[in-house]
């Protein structure tokens, strides 16, 4: 793919919960906004409002999912739309099936058990980082191929952060858009295309080693059994890992490294 289409559907992906106009999207990799939009549907299929629309729609039907008992009214604000009429219209236009109805057929009758313990809910500040990314999905050779680019920048042990724009638990692997990343700082020798800027705030947090199956099981566990019953939710749906990578020649395998999962969250 052109990376300057590539570039752009990292900021689209950073930034589909505000207001976005194609000149923005366009004014981000240097075109014209009628040469960037030829562009854009030529590698992808979608013009670049369609393609805003389908990541809103995506994350809207993750997050009806992932919260059985939010209200329409907060999910078209979480995922960027300007009403829950708007909202709604182009929900049911995608999946051909009103939120209330998909929410219904997706989600789980049986209310889960809840533990009568409580958990005091874990919780870190993490501030403004800026971050050096390699786009992949989460297929185990090229995930692999990503840190390895990484690792051939760095000339001792470092910290390796991940972004999960999209969490194994109602999509595909080969469909889940995640990036590769390390800070930038003096020690990093890369060449890279693409940034992401981690959002300050607090996170909560789990450690987790193996495959996505695993960390997807992890997750939803987590997630009923601390998050649910805490003070808190979650904030954001994209996810964060961080992990300890090897310097050159170390050996890396990803799905036996220890990683830390982080979740932001807000006061409810």
């Amino acid at each position: 793919m052109d990376k300057r289409i590539e570039k752009s559907i990292l900021h689209i992906s950073n930034n589909f919960r505000r207001e976005l106009l194609l000149d923005d999207i366009a004014a981000e990799v240097y075109l014209s906004k009628f040469h960037f939009q030829k562009l854009f549907k030529k590698e992808t299929g979608l013009s670049p409002l369609q393609y805003l629309n389908k990541i809103r729609l995506e994350h809207a039907a993750h997050f009806l999912i992932m919260y059985p008992k939010c209200k329409q009214i907060d999910v078209a604000f979480e995922c960027g739309y300007s009403s829950p009429s708007v909202f709604t219209r182009s929900f049911t236009q995608f999946y051909k099936t009103p939120p209330s109805e998909y929410q219904k057929n997706n989600t789980s009758q049986r209310e889960s058990k809840r533990k009568t313990e409580q958990f005091k809910l874990p919780l870190t500040y993490i501030g403004k980082k800026e971050l050096i990314v390699f786009p992949t999905n989460l297929i185990e050779e090229n995930l692999g191929k990503a840190y390895e680019k990484i690792i051939f920048g760095i000339n001792k042990p470092a910290t390796a952060y991940g972004i999960y724009i999209d969490v194994p638990v109602h999509k595909a692997a080969n469909e889940c858009r995640y990036y590769a990343g390390i800070e930038k700082n003096a020690d990093v020798f890369l060449n890279a295309d693409y940034s992401f800027t981690i959002d300050e705030g607090y996170y909560t947090f789990f450690d987790v080693i193996g495959d996505f199956q695993i960390t997807s099981k992890a997750l939803i566990e987590y997630k009923k059994n601390y998050i649910d019953p805490s003070p808190y939710i979650v904030s954001s749906l994209v996810g964060l890992e961080k992990f300890k990578l090897p310097a050159k020649d170390g050996g890396f395998d990803y799905f036996t490294v220890q990683r830390t999962i982080y979740i932001k969250v807000r006061r409810k």
